[in-house]
C-alpha cells in the first residue's frame, strides 16, 4: 500500500527539497522525510547503508524529545509525519547548537542536517554532527497554512537534567513497565498522580488502576511488555518528559510503540501526570 503523508507533510517535503537546492551545499547528497529514511532501512537495510551510510543530508520531521547530555551536548529524537515506531536521533553539540535547540516545541516540523552513522532496528536512525535547516524551520508554518506547532504545545528546553533526578525518573518509568509483567495494581496506585491525562482523557487515579486491571488480568492475562531506556526531556512547566519505545507481547503477537510519560513533582516525589503513546495520539486527533 502506498504510505501517505499526513497533512502537510507533502509541503513540507516541498520546502524541504527546494531548500537542498538552494542552499549550495555540495557535501549533502539527500534530503528525504524521517518516515521515507526509515522505511528503507525497514525494508531493506543493506541497500539503505549502501545508500546512506557516512554521507551528510537533510531529514524533515517533528521534534519528539530533546535529552540533554553533559559537554555542551544534546540527543533530539526526530519522529516521523506518520505513524512509525522508530525514531532518528541526532546529535548536536556546541553553544551555537544549544541556543537552535532551545526554541524548539514538541510536535514542531523541523529539518535536521546530519551524516548517517548508524541504524537499529529497535532504537532508529543515528545522526552526528546535526544543525537544524533555519531557513526550513521558520518557512514550515506558513507554508502548510496552519498555525505553527509551537503556539499549541510545551516548549522543550536544554538544562541538564540532575544525575540523582535522571536516575530516579528512569527507576520510576523501570517500575511502571515491570508492573505491567507482575500485575502489580499496588505499584501503579503509588505512580500515578492523583489525576491523569490518560490516553489524552484525564480520569482521577482510580480509574486509571481500574483500567490497568482489566487490561492485565482479564482481557489480556497474557500481556508483557519491554521497554527501552528512557529519554528525558524537561518541558517548560518544570515537568519532565520520558519518551522511550515499548514492545507489547499478546495472543502470540507483537507491537512496537514510542511512548512516554510525563511526571511532575508532587509532594517531594515524582508522580505521572499523563500516559500515552504516540499511535494513540495521532488516531485520536484523526477522530
Amino acid at each position: 500500500m502506498k504510505r501517505m503523508l499526513q497533512p502537510g507533510g507533502a509541503a513540507l517535503l516541498l520546502i524541504l527539497l527546494i531548500g537542498l537546492s538552494a542552499c549550495g551545499r555540495d557535501e549533502l547528497s539527500f534530503a528525504v522525510t524521517a518516515d521515507d529514511i526509515l522505511g528503507e532501512y525497514r525494508v531493506n537495510q543493506v541497500a539503505a547503508e549502501a545508500k546512506y551510510l557516512d554521507t551528510s543530508g537533510k531529514v524533515a520531521g517533528r521534534v519528539g524529545s530533546l535529552e540533554p547530555r553533559d559537554q555542551g551536548r544534546a540527543i533530539l529524537r526526530l519522529v516521523g509525519l506518520g505513524v512509525t515506531p522508530e525514531q532518528v536521533s541526532c546529535m548536536f553539540s556546541g553553544n551555537k547548537a544549544m541556543q537552535a535547540l532551545a526554541g524548539l516545541r514538541a510536535g514542531q516540523e523541523v529539518t535536521v542536517i546530519g551524516k548517517v552513522m548508524s541504524y537499529n532496528a529497535k532504537y532508529g536512525l543515528r545522526l552526528s554532527n546535526c544543525a537544524l535547516d533555519l531557513e526550513v524551520k521558520s518557512g514550515v508554518g506558513q507554508a502548510t497554512g496552519a498555525k505553527p506547532a509551537q503556539e499549541e504545545a510545551p516548549s522543550l528546553v536544554p538544562p541538564v537534567i540532575g544525575s540523582a533526578e535522571r536516575a530516579a525518573i528512569s527507576a520510576l518509568v523501570e517500575i511502571w513497565s515491570r508492573a505491567h509483567n507482575e500485575k502489580n495494581m499496588e505499584a501503579f496506585q503509588s505512580l500515578y498522580a492523583p489525576r491523569v491525562e490518560f490516553y489524552l482523557q484525564t480520569y482521577p487515579r482510580a480509574h486509571c488502576v481500574g483500567v490497568k486491571q482489566e487490561l492485565l488480568t482479564v482481557k489480556h492475562p497474557d500481556f508483557y511488555q519491554e521497554s527501552t531506556e528512557p529519554s528525558l526531556s524537561i518541558l517548560a512547566n518544570g515537568q519532565v518528559r520520558a519518551d522511550f519505545t515499548k514492545v507489547v507481547y499478546q495472543a502470540g503477537k507483537s507491537k512496537s510503540y514510542q511512548a512516554y510519560l510525563i511526571l511532575e513533582k508532587q509532594a517531594g516525589r515524582w508522580q505521572i501526570v499523563k500516559e500515552s503513546d504516540l499511535t494513540t495520539d495521532g488516531n485520536r486527533r484523526k477522530n
